[in-house]
Order: C-alpha cells, then sequence, then structure tokens
C-alpha cells in the first residue's frame, strides 16, 4: 500500500523541484520561457497521463494481462515497468516532448 505513495511523492518533489529551479531562472532573468518550453511540457504532461492510464488499465484488467506474463512476482513488475517505460518513451517522441537528437547526445555523454 506504501509503495504507490512513496513514487508519487517522489515524482512530485521531481517536479517541484524543477518549477523552483525555473523560477529561480526567471526571477534572475537569466531564462525566458517561449513556445517551445510550453509545447514540451504540454508533450510530457500528455504522454505521462497516457503511461499512466496505459498502466492504470493493465492494473484494472489483471484476467487480460495476467495470461501474456511469465509467473513469478519480480517478473510482473519488471514487465510492468518497461511497458510504462516504453509505452512512454514512445509518446514522448512521437509528440515532441524528447527529440531522437536528444537520446543520442545523451547516449554519447
Amino acid at each position: 500500500p506504501g509503495f504507490p505513495g512513496l513514487a508519487i511523492a517522489t515524482s512530485l518533489a521531481g517536479w517541484m523541484n524543477a518549477a523552483a529551479l525555473l523560477y529561480g531562472l526567471i526571477a534572475r532573468g537569466w531564462y525566458r520561457p517561449g513556445l517551445l518550453l510550453v509545447k514540451r511540457l504540454t508533450a510530457t504532461l500528455f504522454s505521462s497521463l497516457a503511461m499512466g492510464g496505459v498502466l492504470g488499465l493493465m492494473i484494472a484488467s489483471p484476467d487480460w494481462v495476467e495470461p501474456w506474463l511469465p509467473a513469478g512476482g519480480l517478473m510482473h513488475v519488471l514487465i510492468f515497468v518497461a511497458i510504462g517505460l516504453l509505452t512512454y518513451l514512445l509518446l514522448a517522441v512521437a509528440s515532441g516532448a524528447i527529440r531522437v537528437s536528444d537520446l543520442r547526445r545523451q547516449a554519447r555523454s
């Protein structure tokens, strides 16, 4: 029961940290947000909500999902995480939240 709360708290803390950093940059005049920021934040939010929806459907429909998963609790968790990761990654790239060139640059560094 406590694990979803921990995940939500960690995610919220990350977003609050990012918002505080953005606020500090704007307040000091070091950054001026533009349309690209709004587009990427919107695409990120869409990708996150869609990933949550897919994972929520998997949880709500265990009879549909269970036959496709190998036996074992750890494998269920790993597959669940992998599906969430792939869903988010595909939607983030498709929506423009992440550019493939950004991924390549990160892979090289």
